[in-house]
């Protein structure tokens, strides 16, 4: 079990009034969009990969596709409420992209945090490749997700747009509790510094760095980095790369 501060839109359990599921902090979606994912933008272009994970109640954490039938996400976001049972993928609002079923969710031995979500039939978007670049700190990085948009525990729900910030990669001493395959990302809170990264809701959601002109998968969302506060400390990912002998133990081999 972990014991630790997720990101995932299960911190806060859902409620159910009248018969009827009330949203729980991060499944509820404000009226308005709010404008940053933490110290962010909305997204600059569609990222068509990007999956949108789902219970019957709502959306719950990110994902991205790195085969035509695998999401890669955060093992805690696996069964959050219950099992996820569907994904969006592609489209920068919570309610677009394609519709796919999950049939079988895998996640990393031991106290990795790293999941999969095998798809009931192949996805139409292009997977992201899994980056072989090294990880060292200071590496430039782009982190998106619905999460909300302010850094304190249940201030505000989900973003109904998809949201990006620029950052970069950390030392793991900058990020508490950080293990030999998570890396650490963004921007912790100083003086004069509100701080940016991801937040509640951004779980399992990719870290990329560009290659070549090209995205490419560098991790996934974990967990605050030190805090309740989100941007208090930079953000623990799971290191893609550092799990790609368990991934594909489970996909065909991959680039």
């Amino acid at each position: 079990m972990f014991r630790r501060i997720v990101l995932c839109l299960s911190t806060v359990a859902l409620a159910v009034t009248a018969g009827v599921m009330a949203p729980a902090i991060g499944v509820a979606v404000p009226n308005a969009a709010q404008p940053l994912i933490v110290g962010g933008r909305p997204a600059s272009e569609p990222y068509p990969s990007f999956a949108k994970l789902n219970v019957p109640e709502g959306f719950v954490c990110g994902g991205v596709v790195i085969a035509p039938l695998w999401v890669a996400t955060a093992k805690h976001c696996l069964e959050p409420f219950g099992p996820v049972t569907f994904v969006r993928i592609g489209g920068t609002t919570l309610a677009e992209g394609e519709r796919i079923d999950v049939v079988q969710r895998i996640g990393a031995p031991g106290d990795s945090d790293l999941g999969l979500l095998k798809l009931a039939k192949p996805t139409s978007a292009t997977p992201t490749r899994i980056t072989r670049a090294p990880l060292a700190p200071g590496l430039p990085v782009r982190i998106i997700g619905h999460g909300q948009t302010c850094p304190e525990p249940e201030c505000g729900g989900a973003s109904r747009t998809l949201n990006e910030l620029d950052t970069k990669l950390h030392p793991p001493r900058d990020c508490y509790g950080i293990a030999a395959n998570e890396i650490c990302v963004g921007d912790a809170a100083g003086v004069g510094n509100p701080g940016k990264g991801a937040c509640y809701g951004d779980s399992g959601g990719p870290a990329f760095t560009k290659v070549n002109g090209t995205w490419e998968l560098a991790g996934t969302t974990s967990r605050s980095g030190g805090g309740a506060v989100c941007t208090w400390y930079p953000s623990i990912y799971n290191s893609v790369p550092a799990h790609r002998s368990f991934i594909e133990q489970h996909t065909t081999p991959l680039p």
